[in-house]
């Protein structure tokens, strides 16, 4: 990046040096530059501002007349601050890993209708509904202390900011192909694959324990009221055999006694199947959450130098543009090309 400057720079002052001077030049900035490289950030930064700046305010071997290229300088110089500027934001600032994991709900073996779900169970839903106990306070407060996170930060930042800070750096996202997608992002590589292991195992746990406890429930649920619909069967019955054929009430007797026993067989199937969903979850034979990518321990920082050189330069370049162009202008010419000045 920085020798694509120098070229650049050198090729916008060829006519200040000759030829064979321009190629001596790039043959020694090159040499310079990787001997401020080895010796670190600081002397890298302070070589490139150096060696810039004396280029750009160099006269070379042929004098410019009357400063034709002067706004071109300035262009060049407020390129030279921008792109220094923002390298150095891109060493100041601390690297951050992101670990990612992907997994997926994977359908269970034995077919639909013989685990049909009561009450419309749905896995996917359930890992949806354990987002808010996942990121909750309590939970990311319980990870934050687990890994030692945010030692530094701890000691002058409230709790209340560093859990809203963890939570912006989690992203977990559901996919229109049926996976779902978790991250975390951290200063150091380790520490963002443990994170997102770990709340992972926690989202599947969660949604897992939600299913088992629906499931049970909905199986005491079925199975208390079938024992109320067979004690109602039962007292309709006994009813029945006590009405005489004469009795005016043995047509409504008997269609009760049917009621009653159309609503325990009823039952009793949805119960059946219920306990049929329990076993099935008991037999590893439901549909469970399937880890596709187990996370990733992160070999690169997800900053973009380049880019962010990029952007400091043509920033640059622009505020040098604009500072040469009202430094060439005369008061005289802008107040002649005021609508006022007529």
């Amino acid at each position: 990046m920085l020798s694509a400057l120098y070229s650049l720079v050198l090729g916008l002052r060829r006519r200040s040096f000759p030829p064979s001077t321009t190629e001596e030049m790039k043959v020694v900035f090159a040499a310079a530059r990787e001997d401020a490289w080895r010796r670190g950030p600081g002397a890298y930064l302070r070589f490139a501002v150096r060696e810039l700046g004396g280029l750009i305010g160099s006269n070379g071997s042929r004098a410019t007349p009357g400063g034709a290229h002067r706004p071109l300088r300035w262009v060049v110089v407020g390129a030279l601050i921008g792109a220094c500027l923002a390298f150095a934001v891109f060493l100041v600032t601390p690297p951050r890993y992101r670990s990612e994991a992907r997994l997926r709900v994977a359908p269970g073996v034995l077919p639909e209708r013989y685990v049909a779900s009561p009450g419309g169970l749905d896995l996917e839903h359930l890992l949806r509904n354990q987002l808010a106990t996942v990121l909750s306070r309590h939970s990311l407060t319980n990870i934050m202390r687990i890994y030692n996170l945010y030692p530094k930060e701890e000691e002058r930042l409230p709790l209340e900011q560093l859990v809203e800070r963890m939570r912006q750096e989690i992203r977990i996202q559901f996919n229109p192909d049926g996976t779902c997608l978790i991250s975390f992002s951290h200063s150091t590589p380790q520490g963002a694959q443990k994170v997102t292991l770990d709340i992972m195992q926690r989202l599947i746990d969660h949604a897992m324990r939600e299913q088992s406890m629906r499931r049970n429930l909905i199986a005491q649920f079925l199975f208390d009221r079938s024992e109320a619909a067979a004690k109602a069967w039962i007292e309709q019955e006994a009813r029945l055999r006590n009405l005489k054929p004469e009795d005016p009430a043995l047509t409504r007797a008997q269609l009760d006694a049917e009621l009653a026993k159309r609503e325990y067989v009823a039952l009793r199937e949805k119960l059946s199947e219920a306990r049929m969903a329990q076993a099935a979850a008991t037999s590893k034979f439901d549909a469970v959450p399937e880890v596709l990518d187990i996370p990733s321990l992160p070999a690169r920082t997800n900053r973009d130098g380049l880019l962010l050189t990029l952007l400091g330069t043509a920033a640059g370049g622009l505020l040098g543009l604009l500072f040469g162009w009202m430094r060439s202008v005369r008061p005289v010419d802008m107040l002649a090309s005021s609508p006022t000045s007529a």
